[in-house]
């Protein structure tokens, strides 16, 4: 599942052309790390990494997102999963990603970034942990 996981978020990655800055995303330094830091763990996940997983993949659409990656192509990622209750998921995340507004400061973009991802993060741990 991890490494299933990873391939979507460097799917959607990779198939951003909109601006330069969307090519940056796989380049950046920290989403490298956690990129590698999340292959290099077990299988088996606990609530806190389950919800970094999620918070990592939340942070990559919602980057697409600001930097104008069109819904549509942002969607056709959940024909690369068989697995319903993933798509769900994803689905859902990418609808919520683009009910938000696009910035066009970089402070902007940063703060929403940072914003989405780490609501994602915190609405699953709250579900894990009930």
């Amino acid at each position: 599942m991890k490494f299933f996981l990873i391939t979507i978020v460097v799917l959607i990655c990779l198939g951003c052309t909109s601006e330069n800055k969307v090519e940056n995303v796989v380049d950046k330094s920290t989403e490298s790390n956690k990129v590698e830091n999340v292959v290099d763990k077990s299988t088996e996940n606990n609530a806190r990494e389950t919800c970094e997983d999620i918070e990592l993949i939340a942070g990559v659409i919602m980057e697409n997102r600001q930097y104008g990656t069109p819904m549509s192509k942002a969607m056709l990622i959940l024909n690369k999963t068989d697995d319903e209750q993933f798509k769900q998921v994803l689905e859902k995340i990418i609808i919520s990603a683009y009910e938000m507004p696009k910035f066009s400061t970089e402070a902007n973009k940063q703060e929403a970034i940072t914003d989405f991802k780490e609501a994602y993060f915190l609405g699953c741990y709250k579900d894990m942990i009930e």
